[in-house]
């Protein structure tokens, strides 16, 4: 065939199982492929297309009282499903009587179940790639390609509070005003608060590349890629909020961000409406040489092995001239072709290791002193002199380099007769090296953080698949099975709590050297007050309900690790029926090991 062409096209409609929430999307594919010069030449021309809609508007960790969660025990509805409202920043006995006393003002009250319909979240984002490749085959069994590909994409990301909502309300009233005739002065106006956030992208990605392959008599198998790749991306940002937002006109109004203003329930204090207006422009560059070997002798014996050399715009000097090869090695083991080996019950087996280091970069970070400007104008931060002014974001710091990760890996493969059963089993363990993390640094340099490559962990972790042939002929029946087991530890974090343990450590905040990453813990819980019913704690061994006491004063001692706050178990079965041409797959996925917190 000199000319091949691929058309695709397909729709996704995926309900959330929260209220409300959901994803819509429409992607298309189109690909073309060329011979010419007698199959010497392979040209392939390619688009891809996705549009899509994602509502996220209300999950049920936006029920929160003051920030922290919902009592368990809280009534959302009465017996007839009528809202019912909880206290979220003041006593409802408190707004009881302010709405008797200031029946202008807008309910303070908060209802989390009419949330529901007062916010609308919605994400729409349209993205292409177009494809363009050239292959040319110099001799049988070296051939040389260049690959090109561009990436464009824009997001509109559109969250609208209405005026019935509790956000929109609390901020109106915040800031209210009375005159000495009693009208009321909203410095905020009525209506909905509109958050926009509009972005688009693009990537330009260019690779040269070798690929040899070749058997040389019967007992040596060689195959082999090396090259070349450049990338160079840009991101913008738009974000802007509009107050007094009419959805049914379009219409918002103008606010004074400059000024500042005496708080309705606290008039001893002052503040400035929110500014969320900001821009942002980021480029990445990055160049990287790569290459890949493997060797195959007398068909069972196998040694592999690759390495690459990156470089990037925001990697530190002292890196990029000492440059940071990744690598790895490995080797295999077919015993099921040795020539001593007979067994009808299970023809193929395999043994494999390897042994190496991957890599990571997180590009919010940067070699080079960054900061972040603003003009002033209505920001939180700078209330005294409204002049411009820039926050340092990244100190420089020549040492930025790769996050490493050193790998050893074994492994089996095996198939029983006619493939009836297959599968293997994997055994893996990663020492994470210079590993992002932040740690102390001196005061006087201006900055209270520093975010470097100052981490290290450790994770261990097995994998097993099985495949079955159940039923084979016209009607088939095919059974797949995975499970996996990880687990992982911080060795090294130099940040340490300063003395708020259930901020650092219960809420998540900071890492503990020797726990897993993503831990969960809890205070030693004396019960419910039988008297009450109000949860009690310790302080010094004593039961108390002197709850900053506990929350402020807390010491490692004082609270429980429970275990990982993600899987350490994980899998899925999945069946797949045929007739002819024709299949249906049922899958069941599964998660163990793991702790959550009841909210």
């Amino acid at each position: 065939d000199q000319q091949k062409f691929l058309v695709a096209l397909g729709y996704d409609h995926n309900k959330n199982t929260l209220a409300g929430n959901g994803f819509k999307r429409i992607t298309g594919r189109l690909n073309n492929t060329y011979k010419l010069l007698k199959n010497k030449v392979e040209i392939t021309a390619g688009i891809n297309f996705m549009s899509g809609t994602t509502d996220a508007n209300y999950s049920i960790n936006d029920i929160s009282l003051n920030n922290i969660g919902l009592y368990p025990y809280a009534s959302l509805a009465d017996q007839n499903g009528n809202p019912l409202p909880v206290a979220k920043f003041h006593r409802l006995s408190y707004l009881d009587g302010l709405e008797v006393s200031n029946p202008d003002l807008l309910s303070w009250k908060y209802y989390p179940l009419n949330e529901l319909n007062n916010t609308t979240n919605t994400n729409k984002k349209v993205q292409y790639d177009l494809q363009l490749s050239a292959r040319y085959k110099v001799i049988t069994a070296l051939n040389a390609e260049l690959l090109y590909q561009y990436s464009k994409g824009t997001g509109d990301q559109t969250n609208l509070k209405s005026i019935n909502s509790y956000y929109a309300r609390d901020q109106i009233n915040r800031f209210t005003a009375v005159n000495t005739d009693g009208s009321l002065i909203r410095p905020v106006p009525l209506g909905g608060i509109r958050d926009l956030n509009l972005s688009n992208y693009f990537n330009h990605n260019l690779r040269g590349q070798l690929n040899f392959n070749k058997q040389i008599t019967e007992q040596h198998d060689i195959s082999a890629i090396a090259g070349y790749e450049i990338r160079h991306s840009n991101s913008i940002s738009n974000q802007a909020r509009q107050y007094g937002y009419d959805d049914d006109h379009a219409t918002a109004s103008i606010v004074d961000y400059m000024g500042n203003y005496k708080l309705f329930i606290t008039p001893s204090t002052s503040n400035q409406i929110s500014n969320h207006d900001g821009i942002s422009d980021e480029t990445d560059r990055f160049i990287s040489w790569y290459a890949n070997t493997g060797y195959r002798y007398k068909e069972r014996y196998l040694f592999s092995a690759s390495a690459r050399l990156d470089r990037s715009n925001i990697f530190g000097v002292n890196t990029n001239q000492k440059g940071v090869p990744l690598w790895s090695a490995g080797i295999g083991w077919e015993l099921s072709n040795e020539a001593f080996y007979r067994s009808a019950l299970l023809p193929y087996i395999k043994f494999r290791l390897t042994y190496g280091y991957n890599g990571n970069v997180d590009n919010s970070l940067s070699a080079f002193t960054t900061a972040l400007y603003n003009n002033g104008s209505g920001n939180q931060n700078n209330k005294g002199t409204r002049l411009p002014y820039a926050t340092i974001i990244n100190p420089p710091n020549p040492e930025l380099r790769w996050e490493r990760v050193r790998i050893i890996n074994a492994g089996v493969d095996f198939g029983l007769k006619s493939n009836r059963l297959s599968g293997g089993l994997e055994v893996y363990r990663k020492k994470g090296i210079d590993l992002i993390g932040t740690s102390p640094i001196s005061p006087t340099t201006g900055i209270s953080v520093f975010t470097g490559n100052t981490a290290f962990t450790t994770g261990n972790g097995i994998d097993i698949n099985l495949n079955s042939i159940n039923i084979k002929g016209v009607w088939g029946w095919e059974t797949r099975y995975l499970f996996s087991y990880v687990s992982d530890r911080i060795d090294k974090y130099l940040t340490k709590s300063a003395n708020n343990v259930v901020n650092d450590y219960v809420l998540n905040r900071l890492p503990l050297e020797g726990k897993p990453q993503f831990a969960i813990y809890s205070f030693q819980s004396a019960g419910l007050d039988p008297q009450t019913g109000e949860s009690r704690g310790y302080v010094n061994g004593e039961i108390s309900k002197d709850y900053a006491e506990i929350v402020n004063n807390g010491t490692l001692s004082d609270i429980n690790y429970h275990g990982s706050r993600r899987p350490v178990i994980f899998g899925a079965l999945r069946n797949t029926l045929r007739w002819k041409q024709l299949s249906a797959s049922f899958n069941v996925s599964y998660r163990a090991g793991y702790y959550f917190r009841k909210t």
